[in-house]
């Protein structure tokens, strides 16, 4: 079974908690007790970080219930509904988007806050991160950082001073910042790492056969993917959590929507050490594919 070490490096992905996700998500939203139960048994492995976001619904309440706040780090993000009219109004949203999300988990303090959209950083003249900064100064936030839509954008919130946390997506499909060095960069910068959408939102879990005609570019790699697991008596979507493994000095996020899920993510984990030089091989032969196909935002 995965080691707490190991599994420490892994966090639960809980926008699924507070509405329906994902491409390949049949099962819906889950109910409090299947989150209450994945929450336990990902815990009881080690694992120790939850991500969530003002925008997710009901989730930043539900893991307010749900998860100990002395057990649990959650990182969460600010609304990404700021308003264009004015500084006032954009600062005035974000400082409630803070104190909501306070009260939601129940924290006096959170432990880290990303902002949801690069541009906010930038916008008002900069007024809302400074005002964030100043929170993370006097203690109501303890990390601060960025979430990244696109590699340009991860590549933008490196050089932030302030931004001690970024988290990007990347995966198996979508190696543009593994290729181009980023993680090593980001190491070298001292930023702290999460990545996301592993699974490339569910396409990891796709039968081909119900693969969308816009993502017909992915069904080669997929094919290829597939095969290996298939020769090596895997699980299908494996080769990507290993990818993930393999990828140094970030932690990784794994969306699910039920327990058994969750159980598989942590036993496949445990084995990702040994299996990853396999997946590394077949990680280089596959393509640069076009962002039409690895942003979710252009599907």
């Amino acid at each position: 079974m995965t080691t707490s070490v190991d599994a420490a490096r892994l966090g639960l992905g809980s926008v699924q908690w507070g509405q329906p996700y994902g491409i390949a998500n049949t099962a819906g939203q889950p109910s409090p007790d299947e989150v209450g139960a994945m929450i336990a048994l990902a815990g009881e492995a080690g694992v120790n970080t939850i991500d969530t976001a003002r925008d997710y619904a009901g989730s930043e309440a539900l893991i307010g219930t749900l998860a100990p706040t002395h057990e649990w780090r959650v990182m969460t993000k600010l609304t990404a509904q700021l308003p264009a009219s004015s500084t006032v109004d954009a600062l005035a949203a974000a400082k409630a988007s803070v104190l909501a999300s306070l009260e939601a988990l129940r924290q006096v303090r959170l432990d880290t806050l990303l902002v949801h959209r690069l541009e906010h950083v930038s916008q008002w003249g900069g007024a809302v991160w400074r005002a964030l900064v100043e929170l993370r100064d006097s203690g109501q936030i303890r990390k601060l950082g960025i979430s990244a839509l696109g590699p340009d954008q991860a590549w933008i919130a490196l050089e932030q001073p302030d931004a001690e946390v970024i988290q990007v997506a990347s995966s198996l499909l979508d190696q543009r910042l593994f290729r181009s060095g980023f993680f090593d960069a980001a190491a070298s910068a001292g930023k702290e790492v999460f990545v996301r959408s592993v699974f490339l939102q569910g396409v990891a879990h796709l039968p081909l056969d119900q693969l969308p005609y816009g993502l017909v570019e992915l069904r080669a790699p997929l094919t290829e993917i597939r095969e290996l697991a298939a020769l090596r008596g895997w699980l299908a979507f494996a080769p990507f959590l290993y990818f993930a493994y393999g990828i140094p000095g970030v932690g990784v996020v794994i969306g699910a929507e039920t327990v058994q899920q969750v159980r598989e993510c942590l036993a496949e984990w445990s084995m990702a050490a040994d299996r990853y030089p396999d997946v590394i091989e077949l990680a280089r032969t596959i393509p640069l594919l076009p962002d039409t196909v690895l942003n979710p935002w252009m599907w």
